[in-house]
C-alpha cells in the first residue's frame, strides 16, 4: 500500500494538498457559489489556459491534458487537448463517468496507474471506452482553498506516475490556481467598486486587494499628491493595520526597486492624457520581497490636476512558479546548447521540444531555431515509420 493512499491497492494513490477548503462535497453550497463566482462553467476556450494545457501534456509526454471543472453533475473541459471524438465536441460529461470527482472529494493530487483494475472507481465503462487507461490529477482551488476540479494528465495506456512527472503537474496547476484566483480576485475588487462607498469599506475590509485613491496637483515643478487608501486584507498583510494613517505615502514603508519606472510610468500616463496605465512591481516589506499587480485610472479634474483610483492584487506566487517554469526552461536549452552530443527531443507528434547545435549541423540546418516545428514538415520525404 503506498504510504500516501487511502486506498488498499497499488493502482491507484493520493497525495493530500494543504489548505483546501473543507466542504468537499460536490453539492456543498458553500463549493457550489466559489464555482459559480469562479464564471469557468459552460465558457468558451481561451488560450491562457490552453496553452497551459498543451505544454503540460508535451512536458509529460501524455495524449491527453484536461482542465475539468467540475459540478454536482456534470464536468466541464474548460481546456482539453488530445480530446477526440463526442467528448472534443460536448466537452464534458456527466459527473458520475468523471475520474475527476474524486479529485474534488478527496482535496487530494490523484494517481491512477489503471482504471481497469482501480477500486476507486465505481462506474468504469465510459472511463475505459473513451481510452483514459491511465490518469493523474491535481485539484484546481479557489483563492479560499474550495476544490472547483482537476488539472491531470490521461494516458492511453497503462502507467506508473513517476516522482518527478507528479511534482511538475503540481507546478503547472498551481500555475492554473494562480491564474484563476488572480481572476476571482479583480472580479472581487471589481464588484466592490460598483457599490456605495459605505458598501466598499465593508467589503473591501477583507478582500485580497488594495484600493487606493490620489489627487495629483501638477501645477509646480514637484508635484503635490495625497493619498487615500482604503482598509483591505491585502493592505493589513503588507503594513500590519487594519486602517490606514493619513496623509501617508501610497507604499511609504516599503522599499521598491522598480520606483523609478513606475514614477515615470504614471508621469507619463497623466501628461499624455491616457485614461490609464497597468504595471507589476515589487514591494519588499520587512525583508519578504511581494510581487504586486496594480491598474490604475486616471481622470482629469482640472487643466493641472488628476484624479487616480488604483487597485492592487498579490501575485507572488504566480511570480514564483512562473520563474521556477523559466528556470527549468533555461537549463534544458542551455544543456541542448552546449552539449557536444547530437541530441533532439520532441513531443509525441514529433515536433521539437529542444536540440543541441551538433543536432542541427548533423541535418544540415545550423543556426536555426526548430522549437516546435514538425520534424516531418521539415523532412516531408522521411517515410512514415
Amino acid at each position: 500500500m503506498n504510504p500516501f493512499s487511502s486506498f488498499d491497492d497499488r493502482d491507484t494513490y493520493l497525495i493530500r494538498i494543504d489548505n483546501t477548503a473543507p466542504h468537499r462535497g460536490l453539492d456543498s453550497p458553500e463549493r457550489l457559489k466559489s464555482l459559480a463566482e469562479s464564471a469557468l462553467m459552460d465558457t468558451p476556450p481561451e488560450e491562457v489556459f490552453d496553452r497551459l494545457t498543451r505544454l503540460t501534456a508535451r512536458f509529460l509526454n501524455a495524449p491527453v491534458c484536461l482542465l475539468s471543472i467540475v459540478s454536482d453533475q456534470r464536468q466541464f473541459f474548460k481546456s482539453a487537448y488530445g480530446l477526440e471524438g463526442d467528448l472534443a465536441v460536448e466537452r464534458g460529461t456527466p459527473v458520475c463517468d468523471s475520474i475527476c470527482q474524486y479529485v474534488v472529494k478527496e482535496g487530494a493530487q490523484l494517481m491512477i496507474s489503471n482504471t481497469r483494475t482501480s477500486p476507486l472507481l465505481k462506474q468504469r465503462d465510459t472511463v475505459v471506452s473513451a481510452g483514459m487507461i491511465s490518469y493523474m490529477g491535481y485539484p484546481v482551488l479557489s483563492p479560499d482553498g474550495f476544490v472547483l476540479g482537476s488539472f491531470c494528465v490521461i494516458d492511453h495506456e497503462e502507467r506508473s506516475w513517476e516522482k518527478d512527472e507528479v511534482e511538475l503537474l503540481g507546478e503547472l496547476a498551481r500555475t492554473v490556481n494562480s491564474e484563476i484566483a488572480a481572476r476571482i480576485r479583480s472580479k472581487r475588487a471589481t464588484l466592490a467598486l460598483s457599490s456605495t462607498s459605505e458598501q466598499l469599506k465593508r467589503t473591501l475590509g477583507w478582500a485580497d486587494c488594495l484600493v487606493w485613491e490620489g489627487w495629483v496637483d501638477c501645477s509646480e515643478k514637484e508635484w503635490n499628491w495625497r493619498f487615500n487608501i482604503q482598509p483591505s486584507g491585502l493592505f493589513h498583510r503588507l503594513f500590519g493595520e487594519r486602517v490606514p494613517p493619513e496623509d501617508v505615502g501610497l507604499y511609504y514603508r516599503f522599499q521598491l526597486p522598480d520606483q523609478a519606472e513606475m514614477d515615470a510610468r504614471s508621469r507619463r500616463a497623466m501628461l499624455n492624457r491616457e485614461p490609464g496605465y497597468s504595471q507589476e512591481f515589487r514591494v519588499i516589506s520587512e525583508g519578504q520581497l511581494y510581487w504586486l499587480s496594480e491598474s490604475v485610472t486616471i481622470t482629469p479634474t482640472g487643466p493641472n490636476s488628476f484624479w487616480l483610483v488604483g487597485v492592487a492584487t498579490d501575485i507572488t506566487d504566480l511570480k514564483q512558479t512562473q520563474n521556477k517554469l523559466r528556470i527549468s526552461e533555461r537549463l534544458t536549452r542551455t544543456f541542448a546548447e552546449y552539449a557536444p552530443a547530437s541530441v533532439a527531443m520532441f513531443d509525441r507528434d514529433m515536433r521539437y521540444l529542444v536540440h543541441t547545435t551538433q543536432w542541427l549541423k548533423d541535418i544540415g540546418k545550423a543556426g536555426q531555431d526548430l522549437t516546435e516545428k514538425c520534424h516531418y514538415d521539415l523532412f516531408p520525404d522521411l517515410p512514415d515509420e
